[in-house]
């Protein structure tokens, strides 16, 4: 399987227009990532500067200019023949704003099936009663899901997959999401609006907001794995995503990323932050003992020092071995994304602090797992609910978007799936 790389034949039909994807737009502090799903060409994932955002909103007019500059990059290289407005998702790399959260729920079970089975319906309930429970009146899931089920049958509990069917006196969940204020969220839905407002040659038309990390974790979900750690290294801060059976159980947010590395290395070194960036990139990309900025020469051993013990810092980090609690004892596996996950010599220093070394997942680059986490939302219940509920995606839309996604992203009909 290769990313965007199949026959592009499907059409699909958007507001009684025939439209070729779905534009999704990655928004991070730093660099803001983006790429258009398309049914005529395969597009490439651009990358533009970010401005107005650090994690949270501090100039909505730049946010704004930022989403512009993506479109028209991705927009260069795919042939809009007169498409006025295409569906849009943005996906953000909120930082402190937004709040993880996991709850548990129980409902004790009267079954309503002629033969005394779980119905969906009961479990439909379960669900409903756990995302008005986790998410409170106030707040906006970035992410919401049930990623357990218990039952207790003849006193006995244990965990299943799927509880439909089965005959129990208690039916529990466990759900976890990623919980936006309304506010937040009604201001980062404005950046759709005020672009439209703004910017007339190509109009976004929103499915919604989603969480970066979490979906660049659940880019990795189809491939056979039972424990496995995602970790989000950002501009801004660091992230661990723990999955279970490609469901999420637990999540940190760690407040150090890439800009206090450079912070670090900048005051180390008596040097600008411009310079202290150049010089971690260089030593990066290149490895080499010395680099040279604005005339001086950097011995990069202590830029490999700083990384070192910046990242035992972190995945030695109380939070971060709580999550790992139950996972250490047997093999998991572990991937990574964000801006410093596309430096192979990053891994080095996972593997110091006592992880193992991140999958080399050839056909997803580190800046692609978003978008394919992206796609695999977009099959789950939950992202069907998603999209509904911005009265965007309706009827037979949606299931062309789902069926697009699986085939076209995820290779799933490719492989019987």
């Amino acid at each position: 399987m290769r990313f965007l790389e199949y026959n592009w034949r499907l059409k699909l039909r958007f507001s009684d227009r025939e439209v070729g994807g779905i534009l999704v737009i990655d928004l991070g502090a730093f660099t803001t990532k983006a790429t258009y799903v398309s049914s005529e060409k395969p597009s490439k994932i651009v990358e533009v500067p970010t401005r107005g955002f650090m994690g949270y909103i501090s100039d909505l007019d730049a946010i704004v200019d930022t989403v512009r500059d993506a479109v028209r990059e991705v927009f260069k290289t795919v042939p809009v023949d007169g498409l006025r407005s295409v569906p849009a998702i943005i996906t953000v790399h909120m930082n402190e704003a937004a709040v993880f959260k996991v709850a548990n729920h129980e409902i004790s079970i009267t079954p309503s099936s002629g033969d005394g089975k779980i119905t969906e319906e009961q479990i439909e309930k379960l669900r409903n009663e756990l995302y008005d429970k986790i998410t409170g009146n106030s707040g906006k899931p970035l992410f919401f899901s049930v990623s357990r089920y218990r039952v207790i049958q003849g006193g006995q509990e244990r965990d299943v997959e799927n509880p439909r069917g089965l005959r129990v006196e208690i039916l529990k969940g466990m759900g976890v999401a990623v919980i936006l204020s309304q506010e937040l969220y009604d201001n980062l839905m404005d950046i759709f609006h005020e672009y439209n407002a703004r910017y007339s040659d190509i109009g976004l038309e929103p499915v919604g907001i989603y969480s970066s990390p979490i979906y660049a974790a659940l880019g990795v979900r189809n491939r056979g794995i039972d424990t496995h750690i995602h970790l989000d290294l950002g501009h801004t801060s660091f992230r661990v995503i723990k999955l279970i059976r490609g469901n999420v159980y637990d999540f940190y947010e760690f407040p150090e990323g890439g800009k206090s590395l450079i912070q670090r290395i900048s005051s180390t070194l008596s040097i600008t932050s411009k310079d202290g960036r150049k010089v971690l990139e260089d030593y990066l990309k290149t490895g080499s003992r010395n680099v040279q900025v604005s005339g001086k020469n950097i011995d990069t051993t202590i830029v490999e020092n700083i990384l070192r013990n910046a990242f035992i810092k972190f995945l030695q980090h109380q939070d971060v071995r709580r999550i790992l609690s139950g996972s250490m004892e047997r093999t998991f596996t572990l991937s990574a994304s964000g801006g410093l996950a596309q430096y192979k010599k990053i891994h080095d220093y996972i593997v110091d602090a006592g992880f193992p070394e991140p999958l080399d997942i050839k056909d997803i680059p580190p800046n692609a797992f978003v978008f394919y986490g992206i796609g695999e939302a977009l099959q789950t219940r939950e992202g069907r609910r998603r999209a509904r509920r911005n009265g965007l995606m309706r009827g037979g839309l949606f299931d062309s978007v789902l069926a697009f996604f699986k085939r076209e992203i995820l290779g799933l009909e490719e492989k019987g799936g």
